[in-house]
């Protein structure tokens, strides 16, 4: 997602915005599960991020949940898909636990 995100926001000349990042950087969470080893997101605190940037236009928002956002900031969703073998190996070398990767 992040290297198709970023090459199209640079040949667009939009600006790139990684929600993950976002959700660190600002503290827009309410800690950590740690079965699953991701943030509980707020979603209201990352909201109030999201919107001033969004507002601005021509963003393209790299995240797993389009229904996150509002309907009338997106003109268009990108469904990237991988085939399950070659996704559990990218998973794999990243280090996700087995239970992330099933």
């Amino acid at each position: 997602k992040s290297v198709t995100a970023t090459a199209a926001a640079e040949k667009l000349g939009f600006t790139y915005v990684n929600v993950g990042q976002l959700v660190k950087e600002h503290n827009c969470h309410d800690g950590k599960d740690e079965i699953y080893d991701s943030y509980i997101v707020d979603d209201e605190k990352l909201l109030d991020i999201l919107e001033p940037i969004i507002q601005n236009g021509n963003c393209i928002i790299e995240h797993h949940d389009p229904g996150l956002l509002e309907e009338e900031w997106v003109d268009l969703v990108l469904v990237l898909r991988a085939e399950t073998a070659v996704l559990f190996d990218r998973l794999t070398a990243r280090g996700y636990s087995e239970l992330k990767r099933n």
